[in-house]
């Protein structure tokens, strides 16, 4: 295969991640600024609004960083949407197709995805969530407080202040959890935090893997975080799909295909995330975001062809 019919598929993808940025940008920028009477969102505000107690307090703050770190992470998702982008614009320059870069790169974009819908799972009520917004803010000030200690001594005299907010931030969660009454409890073994707790007896596990995430938020591509380790790990099973034979390396074309049609799923799971959150019926934009996968999809099913083989929906 002549690595410039790498050049048709490119420009569809990158296409189908301008219209995916475009509409993303609006979508979610109208959700945000107008929430609808009735939203799960307002029901948020309205939970933990309706008292200046201290446990209310508390819990107002854990609500409040949870949509902050929320907004994060949708930058996330565009930011490597964009940086997907550019490294798929080749223009006519065939040779520069990616072999690996745009698996990592995407990577990135659905793991975000996957965590923003745990994060505003339709199923839950506002107290869950509350626990999922203090589970995942507890796992990000523990990672943050181990990275820091792992600053060399020679180092100590520049990143001594960067080192004292990480240990600040655990302990300041843990004051802040203590006041909102949510409480660590204790799995089997009666020794291991296991669950985060509120009263009423609603709780939620600490444990949250990424592999799950993305298998929950992803059901239909089964093994799309296996793949994207792969590549990020450097295993053979993964790189091998460059090789063309003959000791020569060119892009695998129905990957890239796939990889950009799963950030556009993903772009889409984090908007009907934030349409239902806000109180949006995101049907409208889901069907113009299938046909940018069908578009995608199209060329797969030329190119599977033209090769000789059957293709298969």
């Amino acid at each position: 295969m002549a690595i410039e019919q790498s050049v048709p598929v490119l420009r569809t993808a990158v296409r189908s991640i301008d219209q995916e940025l475009a509409a993303f940008d609006t979508e979610l920028q109208q959700y945000r600024n107008r929430p609808k009477d009735g939203s799960p969102y307002l029901a948020d505000e309205a939970e933990w609004n309706g008292s200046d107690n201290v446990v209310s307090a508390a819990r107002r703050e854990i609500h409040s960083e949870g949509l902050h770190h929320l907004a994060l992470m949708v930058e996330n998702v565009k930011d490597h949407l964009v940086a997907l982008r550019a490294v798929l614009d080749v223009g006519d320059k065939a040779a520069r197709t990616p072999l690996y870069a745009h698996m990592t790169i995407g990577r990135v974009a659905y793991e975000a995805a996957a965590k923003i819908a745990y994060l505003l799972d339709p199923k839950l009520d506002s107290r869950q969530r509350l626990l999922r917004a203090a589970i995942i803010a507890r796992e990000d000030a523990i990672n943050g407080a181990k990275a820091a200690r792992t600053v060399p001594d020679r180092l100590l005299h520049i990143a001594k202040p960067g080192i004292d907010a990480a240990m600040k931030r655990v302990q300041d969660l843990s004051d802040r959890l203590s006041r909102a009454e949510v409480s660590e409890l204790t799995g089997k073994d009666q020794k291991t935090v296991a669950y985060l707790g509120i009263n009423g007896g609603v709780q939620q596990p600490v444990s949250v893997k990424n592999a799950n995430l993305v298998a929950d938020a992803f059901p239909e591509k089964a093994g799309l975080y296996q793949y994207g380790s792969g590549v990020t790990h450097s295993w053979r099973w993964m790189l091998g799909d460059a090789e063309v034979g003959d000791g020569l390396l060119g892009p695998d074309l129905l990957g890239i295909g796939a990889l950009v049609q799963t950030c556009v799923k993903a772009a889409g799971i984090v908007s009907t995330a934030y349409a239902t959150y806000f109180g949006y019926n995101s049907e409208e934009s889901d069907s113009r975001r299938r046909l940018r996968v069908r578009a995608l999809e199209v060329w797969m099913e030329e190119h599977v062809q033209q090769q000789g083989f059957r293709w298969e929906r």
